[in-house]
């Protein structure tokens, strides 16, 4: 399917390519013939050739591809929150949407320190007085 794809069907029957052992041994030759043929065309165009003729294919995308895709924008998978030391930040979301729950990103990335007496009263249950001794012995940030 792919020699055809690439308008080799010849390569199909080459020797050179009929096992994974073969198509190592000529590992050089084969990218050659594959690079020959990728850089003549725009990834989706090549994306787009491969699954035409059943070909599991999708190019590599970068971090900006990927922020910047409209499928992954479209269903709110990035959260653009501000952040007090730097700016508006994107965050990327959790890939699933929940129906009974909230979803994605709901705060900017704490600083340090920022949760310190809430955690310590709320989840260890501290009185403000053993929180103000921790902080008093430089225990905390």
């Amino acid at each position: 399917m792919l020699c055809r794809a690439m308008g080799q069907p010849q390569l199909a029957d080459d020797p050179r390519f009929q096992s994974a052992s073969e198509r190592k041994a000529h590992e050089d030759e084969l990218e050659q013939l594959l690079t020959a043929w990728t850089t003549k065309h725009d990834r989706w165009e090549i994306t787009h050739t491969l699954q035409a003729v059943g070909v599991a294919a999708f190019p590599s995308m970068s971090s900006k591809d990927l922020a910047d895709d409209v499928q992954l924008n479209g269903r709110g998978f990035f959260v653009r929150l501000p952040h007090s030391q730097v700016g508006v930040q994107t965050h990327t979301g959790i890939p699933w949407i929940l129906t009974n729950a909230a979803n994605g990103v709901r705060a900017a990335a704490p600083l340090l320190g920022q949760h310190t007496d809430e955690v310590l009263r709320d989840v260890l249950g501290c009185t403000d007085e053993d929180i103000a001794r921790l902080r008093a012995g430089q225990v905390l940030y």
